[in-house]
């Protein structure tokens, strides 16, 4: 009995080593199918074909996604992961590999279901899904290996730009070819969600080429993490110990237990207001008569995104400064009402969500009588959402007070009441690293700008689509300091004690943003000394804070100058502390520490 034991449990070893060796040589095939499969479609749509050329690339479709259900359907079968596959992902093997067969079939008979299927942009979107998908679920694996979360995020957004980079040359994404830098300093600004630009969007990309626009920004806007954590557990919700605590840091999860809901609340949130304010700018660009319905679609799902993900590009002339959108106020209300539900983070918007639904059940519960049902829960409201909500609300209405006094005799001299205050409401919102504008920058009074570049340095939430230090930044900043005044040892806020690790590193993330924005100041003014102070002082700016305002002097700078633009993108869009950190390996931990001294101040 010993030895049959022991030869089963060899033999059990055995199976599962070959199991783990075929997940692994499925692994690798899937990935080098899956990059073919997108490399081309990305060939199919991104380049100019003759009509064989195109009809040979797209016969290899439908075996490239036969051959990837083939795949899916080997890692259903026991033991080649370790794991039962889920009824998800078996409902999503047979769906893929139904299609991929139904593609193979000689279809005599036609109808208006099988025209659609069988459509050459049908089957180019649906292997790009299915290759997009596996990819993301790959890619999650990385979370795994012994790296740095905050190099693997500020490495995420890297490879993004590259991407876009690429897929801003094609061909067909511009009426005209453009060079490497100015596609790179494009798909910099628009997935670092800046909206600097050095080629005039509007005329320079296609139809093909703002859609890659549009797709950049938002995964910039959400982040690209947190699109590919969302699509690798959308089916198998299978994820390490490492990965979980990852992505629950990524997207401030309350717990492990409830990170594809907090994902998936995320994505939902972001799609509904998007569609949301959509369909109100769609419903008021009737004005577009020149323009035809699938344009106008696009135009309002377009800025409907760059909206939310506080943006500020825009894809018609002269963007909001356009007089169809200039004299129509609910146009500008709508995109305002987008850049500030973005601009409150993903932590804000969840925690509104979980005390409107704790609210509503304790209504029902009271209205039927069913009180014993009713759980007191304390504190719905967190600490972080009140200083968001504190702040935000306060930069937003002190900043249109000041607009208003400060621009009565520059651009809004001849303006009514009304208008003063919806410009100045609108300028206030923007300035926090929205970038849209209904005026002209350079009509602006120099006590203007002076408090935009403040609101632009304060930014929006973390965790939002904007950028700048952050709110709550400035809150323990303010607070900090009003707790040195009063002579207390920390800080509470309401029956919460602060802890000092988050005041240091408001402290450092202050620091660091002021070295970041003087010193890329004065890179550019020594690169660029035709070009004024201020100029250059609001340009590096607006970069190092995503907001994106500008005097139009982008397109002058030198090429160094623009370098230095890229990385303040690039370093505003990840932030300045966890750049910083990408350098800089932790200190081990001591056992011991230091006699304390008083240093004199």
């Amino acid at each position: 009995m010993l030895i049959f034991n022991l030869l089963r449990f060899r033999f059990k070893l055995f199976y599962n080593e070959i199991g783990k060796r075929i997940w692994n040589n499925i692994e690798r095939a899937m990935t080098i199918i899956c990059l073919a499969a997108i490399g081309c479609v990305i060939v199919q749509l991104g380049f100019h074909l003759d009509a064989d050329t195109l009809a040979t690339l797209c016969s290899y479709n439908s075996p490239i996604l036969l051959v990837i259900s083939i795949l899916l359907a080997i890692k259903l079968l026991p033991n080649t992961h370790g794991k039962p596959p889920t009824l998800t992902e078996i409902a999503y093997t047979v769906v893929v590999a139904a299609y991929a067969l139904y593609l193979r079939f000689d279809h005599t008979q036609t109808s208006v279901v099988a025209e659609v299927l069988l459509h050459r942009h049908t089957i180019q979107v649906a292997l790009a899904v299915v290759a997009g998908y596996e990819i993301s679920r790959i890619g999650v694996g990385l979370l795994s290996q012994k790296v740095s979360p905050t190099l693997l995020f500020a490495a995420s957004f890297f490879f993004i730009i590259i991407v876009g980079t690429g897929l801003l040359m094609l061909p067909r994404s511009t009426h005209n070819s453009i060079n490497f830098f100015d596609a790179l300093f494009t798909s910099t600004s628009v997935v670092c969600v800046t909206g600097l630009h050095v080629i005039d969007p509007v005329v320079t990309f296609t139809m093909f080429g703002k859609i890659i626009i549009l797709i950049l920004m938002q995964l910039g806007g959400i982040g690209v993490m947190t699109f590919t954590s969302f699509f690798a557990l959308s089916l198998s919700r299978k994820a390490t110990m490492r990965n979980q605590m990852i992505i629950k840091d990524l997207v401030s999860a309350d717990n492990m237990s409830n990170i594809f809901q907090t994902l998936k609340r995320i994505i939902y949130v972001t799609f509904i207001i998007e569609l949301a304010a959509a369909l109100i700018l769609f419903n008021e660009m009737r004005t577009f008569t020149d323009i035809d319905l699938p344009h106008r679609i696009f135009i309002a799902v377009f800025h409907a995104v760059s909206g939310f993900c506080n943006a500020g590009i825009t894809i018609v002339d002269n963007g909001l400064m356009n007089p169809v959108f200039a004299e129509n106020r609910l146009v500008g209300l709508t995109i305002a009402t987008a850049v500030i539900i973005g601009g409150m983070g993903f932590p804000l918007q969840s925690n509104i969500i979980n005390w409107v639904k704790y609210k509503l059940g304790r209504m029902y519960n009271r209205i039927f009588n069913r009180r014993k049902k009713t759980l007191f829960r304390s504190h719905m409201v967190n600490i972080n959402s009140r200083m968001v909500v504190a702040v935000h609300l306060g930069l937003l209405v002190a900043g249109t007070l000041f607009f208003i006094v400060s621009e009565r005799n520059h651009s809004q001299a001849d303006m009514s009441v009304l208008d003063r205050i919806y410009e100045s409401f609108f300028l206030s919102v923007t300035s926090r690293t929205a970038g849209f504008s209904t005026v002209d920058v350079s009509l602006l009074g120099i006590h203007t700008l002076i408090i935009m570049m403040f609101l632009m340095w304060i930014g929006c939430a973390p965790l939002s689509t904007g950028g700048g230090i952050k709110t709550s930044t400035f809150a323990l900043a303010m607070l900090n300091m009003l707790s040195i005044l009063r002579k207390t040892d920390y800080i509470e806020i309401h029956n919460r004690r602060v802890d000092n690790a988050s005041v240091r590193k408001a402290h450092a993330i202050i620091m660091l943003s002021i070295i970041f924005i003087g010193g890329s100041t004065m890179l550019t003014k020594a690169f660029d000394p035709q070009i004024g102070m201020l100029q250059l002082l609001l340009e590096n700016c607006s970069a190092v804070t995503t907001a994106g305002i500008s005097f139009g002097i982008t397109p002058e700078l030198s090429t160094a100058s623009k370098t230095v633009l890229m990385i303040d993108m690039f370093v505003g869009r990840i932030g300045v502390l966890a750049f910083v950190m990408c350098f800089i390996s932790a200190k081990k931990y001591k056992s011991y520490s230091y006699p304390y001294e008083t240093v004199t101040l």
